[in-house]
């Protein structure tokens, strides 16, 4: 039986204290996760309240924005500084936002920075963001600092599932809570918690500070890595609602090339860069930050197709699609708690990674297939295969980069595989969510529409609302025959606009599975050197 030793870290604390550490993550993970997700059901009654809808989605976007970018960022300044104080400053600034945003609009003390009661709320969900990001980047990392790459595997299959669920939890609970008591009661929840956090962690974490031995930081190198991603996720968060064509949409994309551009040259020159692009192109770090962002696309892009086929095409509501997709997420949290223990237990990761990806693309190849009359235990079936494969791979990308990186560079790597994979996410959701508009009226432009009114026909070209678009044709078909006909055209077209969508990310998983036949299984390493 090989002998695995305990890192630096980790042989000064005791057992208890360890697991105070974990306790204190996870806690801060959770609150980072769950607000990425818990405002979606919320944001009709904040919009009632505050004003501001044309707004609306700013409020998403500017905590997506921020929490993204300053993941990597935060990650390599860890390295250099010590993570602790940052974690801990991450927390507070997370409760600090959670206030702002829970008293967005109530004036207790005037107008902060004269904003109007929605510009608070996203201003306050960006600092927020920002908190999140440090959280999300530095977690990951601060368990790599804890325990060796031979044994991290099932600490951080725990924290995949945490993030999985919270993912899933988010829209649910924002529902409810505003539902029945007040949307503002999902941020001031937030402080207990984080206080619970910061007490747990800082009691138990040792003191981590650093001095780098050279105080030239690339301050260059981040601003332009933050003029570069910023308009990019921008203009990915707006491209499905304005359109990929529109000017300002590409010129915020035009911009954001640019800058990265810039941004590279200025780091290939630089003696020590913000990002060690050299370490980035390591054979095993590229092929896993490609997989990362192919399973971000999964996890956030291609799922959001279930709950559209279930109410657009099934009939569900909006409550029991979202009841239906939870065993799924179920499922991605129990398989990343496996994934974990079984890299841990065989010391190995190249067969976890080509089982996950062969889940993901067989379960995708699949679900192309289904219809309206698709038995459900045939989509359940192939769901879970696709959960199976997303669970697995969660928590094993992140330590087979750590492993491949001298130890001092932890935190960058760490940054950047959560950065993938959240980018990931953000293309998915833009990508797909606008080939699926293109196809279903590719759909309808192919099929042999009943002699309806024009105003009809304008109504058929959303069919995210079933029940709305329902209501509104009963009022202006007057036909029964004719109203089936055109619902039949409005499903067989978002059929095979959905059927494409998952065929296109199978064929991906599928290239990325082949790929992942050419990653080279290091050795994990058994201690701290």
């Amino acid at each position: 039986m090989i002998s695995v030793q305990k890192t630096k870290v980790q042989a000064e604390l005791p057992a208890k204290r360890t697991t105070a550490i974990l306790a204190g993550l996870q806690l801060m993970l959770l609150l980072a996760a769950v607000d990425q997700t818990i405002i979606s059901t919320a944001m009709p009654k904040i919009v009632a309240q505050l004003g501001g809808f044309d707004r609306y989605a700013w409020a998403t976007t500017a905590y997506l924005l921020t929490s993204t970018v300053s993941i990597p960022v935060f990650g390599r300044l860890s390295d250099l500084y010590g993570r602790k104080n940052f974690l801990l400053a991450g927390v507070l600034l997370f409760i600090v936002a959670s206030s702002l945003c829970a008293l967005a609009g109530l004036n207790p003390a005037g107008n902060f920075a004269q904003l109007d009661s929605m510009n608070q709320f996203i201003a306050a969900r960006a600092v927020q963001g920002l908190g999140a990001g440090i959280m999300l980047g530095l977690c990951f990392s601060v368990v790599g600092d804890l325990f060796p790459a031979a044994e991290r595997g099932k600490y951080q299959g725990h924290f995949a599932a945490v993030f999985a669920l919270a993912s899933v939890v988010g829209p649910t609970l924002g529902g409810w809570v505003s539902d029945h008591y007040s949307w503002r009661w999902l941020f001031f929840s937030n402080i207990p918690i984080g206080l619970a956090a910061i007490l747990v962690f800082n009691s138990a974490f040792p003191s981590d500070k650093k001095s780098p031995a050279n105080n030239d930081f690339d301050f260059g190198g981040i601003g332009l890595f933050i003029c570069a991603f910023g308009p990019l996720l921008v203009a990915l968060s707006l491209a499905p609602k304005l359109g990929w064509l529109n000017p300002v949409v590409v010129t915020v994309f035009g911009a954001g090339v640019a800058v990265l551009v810039w941004f590279l040259l200025y780091e290939s020159r630089r003696t020590d860069p913000f990002i060690k692009i050299p370490l980035l192109c390591r054979p095993v770090v590229a092929l896993s930050c490609i997989s990362v962002f192919v399973t971000g696309i999964g996890m956030f892009g291609s799922v959001m197709l279930l709950p559209i086929f279930f109410q657009s095409v099934l009939g569900f509501s909006a409550a029991k699609s979202g009841a239906l997709l939870s065993p799924l997420i179920i499922i991605v949290a129990a398989s990343s708690i496996v994934g974990g223990y079984w890299m841990s237990k065989k010391k190995t990761y190249k067969p976890i990674c080509l089982t996950g990806m062969f889940c993901i693309a067989a379960g995708n190849l699949l679900l192309s297939r289904i219809g309206a009359d698709t038995d459900l235990i045939y989509i359940f079936a192939n769901m879970f295969v696709v959960g199976i494969g997303l669970g697995l791979l969660l928590p094993i990308y992140t330590i087979v980069i750590q492993n491949a990186v001298p130890e001092e560079d932890i935190g960058s790597v760490t940054g950047f595989s959560q950065f993938f994979r959240s980018v990931g996410g953000t293309a998915g959701v833009a990508v797909f969510g606008t080939l699926m508009l293109s196809l279903y009226e590719w759909g309808l432009q192919k099929s042999t529409l009943p002699a309806v009114s024009d105003a009809a026909i304008r109504l058929i070209h959303n069919p995210l609302e079933p029940g709305k678009l329902r209501h509104s044709l009963e009022q202006i078909v007057p036909s029964a025959s004719q109203l089936a006909d055109l619902f039949h055209v409005v499903k067989e077209s978002l059929i095979g606009s959905v059927d494409i969508i998952f065929l296109a990310y199978g064929l991906v998983a599928a290239v990325t599975m082949a790929a992942n036949f050419c990653l080279a299984e290091l050795p994990l390493r058994q201690s701290s050197k």
